[in-house]
């Protein structure tokens, strides 16, 4: 495992478009030996357009497999990775499932993580840790543990997962990997054959992708095994690379434009994936408003429906932000009328005295 520094990649990302490219180029032929050949590129939006896009622009690379993941794409990137040759891949498991079974996904993975794995600790020191990032030896961590302004979020009566991508993404794609090889790897047993992802990730997207890009570089080891070939790359690069050679991209984004400060962003959104997400929510107050312009349908059945049941875990909960707080096993989870994600939303904005509240 290499480790790089914060300077490192501050210097790569600073180098030229056309320098980034060929080695982005480089890194895929160099995990194309590495690997056998047993690479398939994960479509989901403009980022990994613009990986497809690199891997042709090599005959080594040209005919790596690309593959789509159904459940979690919004329709107009189905239909055009679908055009594009990608394979198309599903859950078997509903999103509706996922969230009863484990939380919604609000705010980041790493903030529903935490708040998940308080919930679902007996430990009172491992409480302590996930709260304050206490660990008893006088010093302070902050891996792991729930940022103070979200703190509140331990009383809400519905749970919080980071699940979601595991269960609805990956593992459709491990099921993939076992199912159509390209061929034997070697170094891997029979039973442990791999087609290693390549993904667009870049690391300025978030703390964790910064975390794993200067851990590991392009090349991520581990249980989570991927080729990042954009990992220096910033968003601006992905927007003039589309730019510059004509790159296309979904329906969502509209096209490469450039606003009142002279940056390149998209006409359309500026991000997409799944459209029930509440990942990067606080970033982006307005995105369930769009969705509500440009997907009715999609919108009601969100915000629609919703209802309570019992589990077997007990917590403290406040069912309203100014209540006190009661031992409870009620959640609110989806039901069949839709997500009910109306009640979890309205809930969030008053607990952070956001001016907002959703209307069906």
């Amino acid at each position: 495992m290499i480790e790089l520094n914060i300077g490192t990649l501050r210097q790569r990302q600073s180098l030229p478009l056309e320098c980034k490219i060929a080695k982005a180029i480089r890194t895929l032929e160099i995990a194309y030996r590495k690997y056998d050949g047993n690479l398939i590129i994960c479509r989901g939006g403009a980022d990994s357009a613009v990986v497809a896009w690199l891997a042709k622009q090599s005959k080594e690379t040209e005919n790596i497999p690309n593959v789509c993941v159904a459940s979690v794409e919004p329709v107009e990137n189905i239909k055009f990775n679908k055009e594009d040759g990608c394979i198309l891949l599903k859950s078997e498991i509903s999103k509706k499932k996922v969230i009863i079974d484990h939380g919604y996904p609000l705010i980041s993975k790493e903030v529903s993580m935490a708040l998940n794995r308080y919930l679902h600790t007996t430990k009172e020191e491992i409480k302590r840790y996930r709260l304050y990032g206490d660990r008893g030896d006088g010093k302070k961590y902050s891996a792991g543990v729930i940022p103070k302004k979200y703190r509140e979020f331990i009383y809400a009566p519905y749970e919080f997962s980071e699940v979601c991508c595991t269960e609805m993404k990956k593992k459709p794609l491990k099921k993939y990997e076992r199912d159509h090889v390209i061929k034997s790897h070697k170094g891997y047993t029979k039973d442990k054959i791999k087609c290693i992802p390549v993904t667009g990730e870049i690391a300025e997207e978030s703390k964790n992708r910064l975390r794993i890009y200067l851990n590991n570089g392009c090349f991520v080891n581990g249980k989570d095994e991927k080729i990042t070939p954009l990992g220096p790359w910033t968003k601006e690069d992905i927007k003039e690379c589309i730019q510059r050679f004509n790159i296309p991209i979904s329906d969502s984004y509209g096209t490469v434009i450039e606003n009142d400060n002279k940056e390149l962003v998209f006409s359309g959104e500026q991000r997409t994936g799944c459209d029930i997400c509440g990942f990067g929510i606080m970033f982006d107050l307005d995105r369930f408003d769009r969705l509500k312009k440009n997907k009715p349908g999609m919108y009601k059945q969100m915000m629609n429906g919703g209802q309570w049941i019992r589990k077997p875990l007990y917590r403290w909960v406040k069912f309203r932000p100014d209540s006190i707080p009661i031992w409870s096993n009620l959640y609110w989870v989806p039901s069949e009328r839709g997500y009910g994600y109306r009640f979890v939303l309205n809930y969030f904005y008053k607990v952070l005295n956001i001016n907002k509240k959703i209307e069906v």
